[in-house]
Order: C-alpha cells, then structure tokens, then sequence
C-alpha cells in the first residue's frame, strides 16, 4: 500500500505542472518561505485564458521587488514581492535566484497552456488593466492598481 501511495503523491505533483493556477500558486509559496516575506502577489495577465491573482499576507501595495515571469521574450506576468519577516531588504542574488525559477515557471506554463480552471468553468472574456504610479521613498517602492473590464 506504501508504494501505491507514494506513486498517487508522485502522479499529483506531476500533475500540478500542467495546471496554471496551481503552478503559479505553488511558486508563490515556495518563494514566500524560501524568503521570509511578509507579503506578495502574483498576477499571471491573460492571454487566451482567464487571469490569475494569487496574494499571499496583508497585501497593501506596498512592492519592494518585482520579478517578471517571462520566457524567451513572452511575458506572462509578475512577481510583486512586499516586505520581508526580518525587515531585510531583497538581494540581487535574491532576486536572480527567484527570476530564474520564474523563467522555469513561465516555460512549463508556456509548453502546458491549458488549465483545470479553463476545463470546468465557461470562458470570460476580459482585459486587465494594469497603472503604476510612484509613491514616493526608495526606489523599488510602487502602487499597483489592477482595473478587470469584462
């Protein structure tokens, strides 16, 4: 039973890859205790398909670092990153590090276009409006608004 058990838990992660919302879901939790951060948001844009917003913590707006989720020159969203735990500002290996698995994350979402949530909900057709505006103190520090027209 142990390795029938084992193999169910190997076919679900497996599975986890060729679904965007749990994809994206998933990248955020991990980059969120990997860092220590307070809180974040992922907003994956639509392309052909429903958008994705996943926050993690009190989000305020309040964006120390943004990382692209982008493969080979296709842009599919992006990592909004607030404070972290420790008051610790973001590295650039940090942020290097978290890019890269981004670019991971992008390709698979990229290669697997097709989501759970495409197969069991009607289409919604709708654009995503997205405004920054600089809200003063260090650089890095932003305000995003996100306005959904359907």
């Amino acid at each position: 039973m142990l390795e029938l058990k084992r193999f169910g838990s190997r076919v679900n992660e497996y599975l986890l890859f060729f679904d965007r919302e749990e994809i994206s879901r998933k990248f955020l939790e991990e980059t969120v205790s990997s860092l220590g951060v307070r809180s974040a948001q992922l907003i994956i844009f639509p392309g052909n398909q429903p958008g994705i917003i996943h926050t993690y913590g009190n989000w305020h707006g309040n964006i120390l670092s943004s990382i692209p989720i982008e493969y080979n020159g296709i842009s599919l969203g992006i990592l909004l990153l607030g404070p972290r735990e420790k008051k610790q500002s973001y590295s650039q290996n940090d942020v290097a590090f978290v890019q890269k698995i981004s670019q991971s994350v992008a390709h698979v979402m990229i290669r697997y276009p097709q989501s759970k949530q495409m197969d069991e909900s009607p289409v919604v057709n709708h654009s995503v409006e997205i405004n920054w505006k600089e809200i003063g103190g260090s650089e890095g520090n932003r305000f995003l608004s996100i306005g959904k027209k359907y």
